[in-house]
């Protein structure tokens, strides 16, 4: 069997080539005296064959539904992010700490696989986090 090496910054190691790349990054906003400070995740997945982002995207709504208490997608769209077409969505749930809203945008790269970014806050935070949020986002580019 074929090995690849995954190298990062701080460690590498060997797996079968094959394997997916499901690499997550997180960021926070340093303690803020929220339960959640605002938070962004970015990660890769891998669009099944036979689908397209949009049908991934669909898929990824009808888990959040599932596994979410109190799901309510707000936003749902067709958007342009770093020059690649995108998917993304807004949305609120209720967690043990009170509402949440996330901000997801997701793009299909050119080998199936699909990057998403996830900006997250509490309810009450979300809107003194967007122009952060915003930011992060407008600045994103693909190597």
């Amino acid at each position: 069997m074929s090995q690849s090496i995954c190298q990062t910054a701080d460690f590498s190691f060997e797996h079968p080539s094959d394997w997916i790349d499901r690499t997550m990054i997180v960021r926070s906003a340093p303690p803020n005296g929220s339960a959640v400070p605002p938070n962004v995740v970015i990660a890769y997945d891998q669009i099944p064959l036979g689908s397209d982002l949009d049908g991934y995207v669909q898929r990824q709504i009808a888990d959040l539904e599932r596994a979410m208490q109190g799901f309510l997608l707000e936003l749902r769209r067709p958007i342009g992010f770093s020059g690649r077409n995108a998917v993304e969505l807004l949305f609120v749930w209720t967690a043990a700490i009170g509402t949440m809203r996330q901000r997801q945008v997701y793009a299909a790269l050119d080998d199936r696989r699909v990057v998403s970014v996830a900006c997250t806050a509490l309810g009450t935070d979300f809107a003194a986090s967007e122009p952060m949020f915003d930011q992060l986002l407008s600045s994103f580019r693909w190597a």
